[in-house]
């Protein structure tokens, strides 16, 4: 089997052509045998994305100054919506935050502020 363009294809009848030159990149035959390789293929492609972005959080989680610098930008950005705390596996705490607008912005500022003053007692060398 012939791949092009990086696996970006599309299904067009029988044939799966490429979305950026065109090309044919396999034709199925009358009973459809040759589907079952895209469909194998892209179920790799997916557990393949999802094992890197799992080791990806693995390697953020074990880093206490990164993992705080995620939860602050979290926070900042959507933090009343409770992201953040989602993260934090505090989902009753989240869903409170994303019924209330994180607490109508009061928890939120309470957060920030609590997760900055966290990154800089790292940044001084006093961690947790």
């Amino acid at each position: 089997m012939q791949q092009l363009c990086s696996s970006q294809y599309e299904k067009q009848g029988k044939k799966y052509i490429c979305k950026y030159c065109g090309n044919v990149i396999e034709t199925l035959d009358e009973h459809g045998e040759n589907e079952t390789k895209f469909e194998d293929i892209e179920k790799e492609k997916a557990e393949s994305q999802h094992k890197n972005l799992s080791e990806s959080i693995e390697n953020v989680k074990n880093n206490p100054v990164q993992w705080l610098i995620l939860k602050l930008i979290l926070c900042v950005f959507v933090g009343w919506i409770g992201v953040h705390k989602f993260l934090e596996q505090k989902f009753v705490i989240g869903v409170i935050y994303l019924c209330t607008g994180g607490l109508f912005g009061i928890g939120v500022l309470i957060d920030t502020i609590g997760y900055i003053i966290e990154l800089a007692s790292y940044s001084r060398g006093q961690g947790n």
